[in-house]
C-alpha cells in the first residue's frame, strides 16, 4: 500500500495491517462484515485479527451492515428488480433481509415496483408497430426482461394489455 502523510494511519499499519488493508479495501468498495471477513481470510490474514478489525470497524462506525444492506436495496431497486428478485439476490450475498424490510427502503425511497414495470413496459412499448408479427416479438422481449427481473406474472400480464391497448 502506498504511503499517507497521515501519523495517525501510519501507525495504525504498523500496528495492525489486518486493520490497515480492511480500511484500504473499504475505500474502494462497500463491504458487508460478513464479505470483509471473508475477503481479509483470503488474503491470508489470522482469524483472531480479522474478528478484532471487524469489531473495531463496527465501533468506529466505519463497517454497518444495515447501512450497506439499505444501499445494496436502493441500487437493485434503481434497476428495477423486484422486491423478491432483491431478496433473493442479497442472500446470494450472504445479507438476510426479509420483504418488510425491503418494502420499507422502498416507501423510503419512493419506489415502487407498479412504476418500475411501467417504465421499463413504456421503454419496449413507446413505438409499437402496427405489425402484429413484430409487436408481439416486442411484447414478448419485454415480458422476458420484466419476469428476469423477478416480477409477478400476473401483474406483467396486466400491465402489458393495459400498455399495449393504450
Amino acid at each position: 500500500m502506498g504511503s499517507t502523510s497521515s501519523p495517525f494511519f501510519y501507525s495504525m499499519e504498523t500496528k495492525n495491517p489486518t486493520y490497515a488493508k480492511a480500511i484500504s479495501l473499504l475505500a474502494r468498495k462497500a463491504y458487508s462484515s460478513s464479505a470483509l471477513r471473508q475477503k481479509l481470510f483470503s488474503l491470508r490474514h489470522r482469524q483472531e485479527d480479522i474478528l478484532e478489525t471487524i469489531e473495531k470497524l463496527k465501533s468506529e462506525n466505519l463497517l454497518n451492515d444495515q447501512g450497506h444492506i439499505e444501499n445494496e436495496i436502493r441500487k437493485l431497486a434503481r434497476k428495477g428488480n423486484s422486491s423478491s428478485m432483491i431478496q433473493h439476490s442479497l442472500r446470494m450475498k450472504g445479507l438476510d433481509v426479509d420483504i418488510p424490510g425491503i418494502q420499507k427502503v422502498f416507501d423510503e425511497n419512493g419506489f415502487s415496483e407498479d412504476v418500475e414495470i411501467r417504465a421499463i413496459l413504456l421503454k419496449y412499448l413507446r413505438d409499437l408497430p402496427t405489425d402484429k408479427l413484430k409487436a408481439s416479438k416486442i411484447i414478448r422481449r419485454a415480458m422476458g426482461a420484466l419476469l428476469r427481473k423477478g416480477h409477478d406474472p400476473k401483474k406483467v400480464f396486466e400491465f402489458i394489455k393495459t400498455e399495449s391497448t393504450a
